[in-house]
């Protein structure tokens, strides 16, 4: 076989086959569910405004599992997964860790009301400030008895925390897993009807 006749085989074996890996891109026996957080920390980093917490995160439903995060404490965005999953000592918390290049911190404890994880969540409260009364969610505590909080610390003021003042997580809607062109590895995710 010559060369020239390799070369022309190996490109037409390509074509035939890049049409199957990207159907292979869209897996419909997993259910990804797209929430949204919105909030207010604590401290009032330029002088008169709390900064905000907001951003997205992405659940795979199927498993159970946050497989993207894209989460801000006012303009620092953190979008790396440190740790995600049930808190053992409050079975109805589940504590999401994200963190950035830089290595600043966003823990979020989320109120579940189940305790299978994110099976069957739809959103709700974040364990902060405004919650550690205990009346409105006794799963966050009380200062009396250790109350969690969500929190932010930056990589730069060490362990001095900004705390989140009030939050919340919103469930938007499914949504559908695309590959980006822009490199390997990378998700772009698109609204489902």
């Amino acid at each position: 076989m010559t060369c020239k006749r390799f070369r022309g085989l190996l490109l037409a074996g390509a074509l035939l086959c890049a049409p199957l890996g990207l159907m292979a891109q869209h897996d419909p026996t997993h259910n990804f569910e797209r929430f949204v957080a919105a909030g207010a920390f604590l401290d009032e980093p330029n002088g008169n405004t709390p900064a905000l917490l907001h951003g997205t995160f992405i659940v795979d439903e199927t498993i159970s599992k946050i497989v993207a995060v894209d989460l801000f404490h006012g303009t620092t965005e953190l979008n790396i997964i440190k740790t995600a999953g049930l808190d053992l000592s409050q079975p109805t918390i589940f504590q999401l860790t994200v963190t950035n290049r830089a290595g600043d911190i966003l823990a979020l404890p989320l109120v579940a009301a189940f305790s299978n994880g994110l099976v069957g969540y739809r959103g709700g409260a974040i364990c902060s400030d405004f919650f550690l009364d205990g009346s409105n969610f006794p799963q966050c505590g009380t200062p009396s008895t250790g109350g969690i909080a969500g929190a932010f610390t930056s990589h730069i003021t060490g362990p001095e925390a900004d705390d989140v003042f009030i939050g919340v997580i919103l469930d938007t809607g499914p949504v559908e897993r695309q590959h980006r062109s822009e490199g390997p590895g990378r998700w772009e995710w698109r609204d489902l009807p």
